[in-house]
């Protein structure tokens, strides 16, 4: 597909999306780097908010390999606190 990355349509090959009720919709996405092979992931975010129910930040909650590597919950959260 023109303008996405190599693989990228692969990769939505692979996903299994779970019913409205069960997961929330991420709230932005970026492209970044797989700490496994060096290829292209995604980045998934989400807005953090505060006590008053507004957002006040926003933070990584996932990385996808777009060659579809299983990267481990530490590389994770190695990866995605650089």
């Amino acid at each position: 597909m023109k303008g996405e990355p190599p693989g990228a349509e692969q990769m939505c090959s692979r996903v299994h999306l779970a019913p409205a009720s069960e997961t929330a919709m991420s709230d932005r996405i970026t492209w970044g780097i797989c700490p496994t092979c060096g290829s292209r992931a995604t980045i998934v975010w989400e807005v953090v908010t505060g006590r008053d129910g507004e957002p006040v930040g926003e933070r990584p909650v996932q990385l996808i390999c777009a060659g579809g590597c299983d990267i481990t919950e530490p590389q994770q959260l190695a990866a995605l606190q650089e």
